[in-house]
C-alpha cells in the first residue's frame, strides 16, 4: 500500500467552456486548472496547520504542520490536481494496515497517564531504555532520573511506546475539508478569473 501521497483533482469543466470563448481552448483548460487547484492549495495549508494545533493536545507530533509544507499543484490542458506527498499521508485519510520492516517494531507514544506527560517530556532519550513485556504486549520503557516527576523512592518503571509490528485504522474524511468546499473554493477562484479576463484584465 502505497502511503506516501494523496491527489486531489478539480472538476474545472464548465468554467472552462467559457474561458475557451474568449482566450482558445488550449489557454483556457491550463489557465482554469492552475488557478483552481493553486485556490483550493491555500485553504489546505491553514487547514493542516490548525489541525496540527488541535491534535497535538494529544500526540507530541509535529506530523500536520509538517504536511501543510508537502503541498504541491500542477496543472495541464487536463487537470488541475494538488499532491499531498508526505509520508503515511494516504493511511491516515483512507486507513489501511501499514507493517513495521522485518526484525523492527512501530513505536507508539504513550502518554503518562499518572503525570499527564508525554515520553519525549521526561526521557528525551532512549539510550537506556529497554524492551518490558506484559500480558502479552511489548513496550519500551525506562526508569527515569531521581527528581524526574516523582518523589525520593525508587525509581519507577516508566511506560514509554507501544511496540507493534504493525497499526490498522479505518478513513478518516476529516483529513481533507469536504468535497463541496474545496469545489466551491476552486469556483470562486475561477469566476474571479473570468471576470477579469471578460473584461480584459487577465492577459
Amino acid at each position: 500500500m502505497n502511503a506516501t501521497s494523496i491527489n486531489i483533482d478539480i472538476d474545472a469543466r464548465q468554467p472552462i467552456a467559457a474561458l475557451a470563448r474568449l482566450r482558445g481552448a488550449v489557454a483556457a483548460s491550463t489557465a482554469i486548472h492552475k488557478v483552481a487547484a493553486e485556490a483550493v492549495a491555500r485553504d489546505l495549508r491553514p487547514w493542516f496547520v490548525a489541525r496540527n494545533a488541535q491534535k497535538s493536545r494529544h500526540t507530541e507530533s509535529n506530523y500536520w504542520a509538517q504536511v501543510a509544507e508537502a503541498i504541491h499543484t500542477t496543472a495541464s490542458t487536463e487537470s488541475g490536481t494538488i499532491t499531498i506527498r508526505h509520508p503515511g499521508i494516504r493511511w491516515h485519510r483512507y486507513g489501511g494496515t501499514i507493517h513495521a520492516k522485518p526484525g523492527k517494531a512501530m513505536a507508539i507514544p504513550l502518554r503518562d497517564a499518572l503525570y499527564g506527560v508525554w515520553p519525549s517530556e521526561y526521557f528525551p532519550s532512549r539510550k537506556d531504555a529497554f524492551v518490558f513485556r506484559h500480558r502479552g504486549k511489548a513496550f519500551l520503557a525506562a526508569r527515569p532520573e531521581r527528581g524526574v516527576g516523582q518523589g525520593r523512592g525508587k525509581r519507577q518503571l516508566r511506560i514509554l511506546y507501544l511496540l507493534l509490528k504493525s497499526v490498522s485504522k479505518g478513513p478518516d474524511e476529516s483529513v481533507l475539508p469536504p468535497a463541496a468546499q474545496m469545489q466551491a473554493t476552486a469556483a470562486e477562484a475561477v469566476n474571479t478569473f473570468i471576470n477579469r479576463a471578460t473584461a480584459g484584465r487577465t492577459k
